[in-house]
């Protein structure tokens, strides 16, 4: 019974392998159509490599302008907020008191200096006519006056008890996600304190560490790419923004920051990033078109084609420069790789050419 088990297995693989097949041959599957390429060969400036990691362009931490009792925290970290949006709210029963208080003395010191002035001009169209001492003219004006001063304290109060009482609402300074709370409602929180932490992923950078043989040689706008372990197989065209100028004593590294695109703001903040550079040195690469690269299995190869039969080739894929992409492995620059029909090929299938591209 084991033997025969073990024959009806060998039969199946075979079977599979395309090795057995009953009935007439002419059943066999037809070439399948396919158009082919040679491999070329491009020089590239080679590449120098450094991690770092992503950082937004606008980050703030946003403090209290005055000192208060916190009452309300109005988001939550994660949340993404709006420019002008109330975020925290303070107490302001007391400010408000403070405010009703100070305009009720200012009506009264407008009506005061009101009288006063009127009082003044009186005194004075008597003294001109000798009927008071100049005495009682002087006190006069500086009863006006002192009640003048009064009106201008009083208006400064209310002004700083307004701009106090506006600034008790909180509002964020622009559109960008919380990402820390530094309070709880009923501190308190003296003038200067954070509130919130608040970045803005509309644009971002990475700031990466270059020894210095390679930074001083940078520039501003110089171009440079970035991939992110977050986000396999995405490699993003970045531009120097700043070589930062004060270098680390003891690694002898300047600080590079590399500024790029954040659509969709899918990038976060924090995120490792690999940022390259041309280091000015030439290699010499093998390319082939985007198209030609397969998948199955987790595994890229290409399918190169010999003597009318498709190969598999297992590649690992490099910089891609327009339609071409760099590959590594057993590749020739004499190989005809399959460049269209190659999704419908399979393994050791016979194939036609119809449109050789070489």
């Amino acid at each position: 019974m084991k033997q025969f088990t073990n024959l009806l297995i060998i039969f199946a693989i075979l079977l599979v392998c395309g090795k057995y097949s009953f009935g007439n041959p002419q059943h066999k599957q037809p070439p399948a159509p396919v158009a082919t390429q040679k491999v070329i060969e491009m020089q590239f400036q080679e590449p120098v490599t450094f991690v770092g990691a992503v950082e937004p362009d606008q980050r703030s931490l946003v403090a209290t302008e005055v000192a208060g009792l916190v009452a309300d925290l109005l988001y939550e970290e994660g949340d993404f907020v709006k420019k002008g949006d109330v975020i925290a709210v303070l107490k302001q029963v007391s400010l408000q008191i403070q405010l009703h208080e100070a305009e009720a003395a200012l009506k009264e010191s407008e009506a005061r200096l009101k009288y006063a002035t009127k009082q003044t001009i009186r005194y004075d169209d008597l003294y001109k006519k000798s009927v008071v001492p100049i005495e009682e003219l002087q006190q006069s004006q500086s009863e006006r006056d002192a009640w003048a001063e009064k009106t201008i304290q009083y208006k400064a109060k209310i002004e700083k008890l307004a701009y106090d009482l506006e600034h008790m609402q909180i509002k964020a300074p622009f559109n960008g996600y919380i990402i820390s709370k530094h309070t709880e409602i009923g501190e308190w929180r003296l003038k200067g304190a954070p509130v919130y932490e608040l970045i803005n992923l509309d644009s971002v950078h990475a700031l990466v560490y270059v020894p210095e043989q390679l930074a001083v040689a940078l520039n501003q706008n110089d171009p440079a790419k970035i991939t992110l372990d977050a986000f396999p197989g995405m490699s993003i065209d970045g531009t120097v923004l700043a070589v930062i100028p004060q270098a680390s004593l003891k690694a002898r590294t300047l600080p590079v920051k590399v500024g790029f695109k954040n659509d969709g703001k899918k990038i976060k903040s924090g995120l490792l990033a690999r940022v390259s550079f041309s280091s000015g040195n030439e290699a010499v690469s093998k390319l082939v078109p985007k198209d030609a690269i397969v998948m199955m299995n987790n595994q890229r190869f290409i399918y190169a084609v010999n003597n009318g039969v498709a190969n598999p080739v297992p590649v690992k894929t490099g910089r891609a420069h327009g339609n071409l992409i760099e590959v590594f492995g057993p590749i020739e620059l004499d190989m005809d790789i399959i460049i269209r029909g190659n999704e419908r090929v399979r393994p050791g299938q016979a194939v036609m050419v119809q449109n050789n591209a070489h």
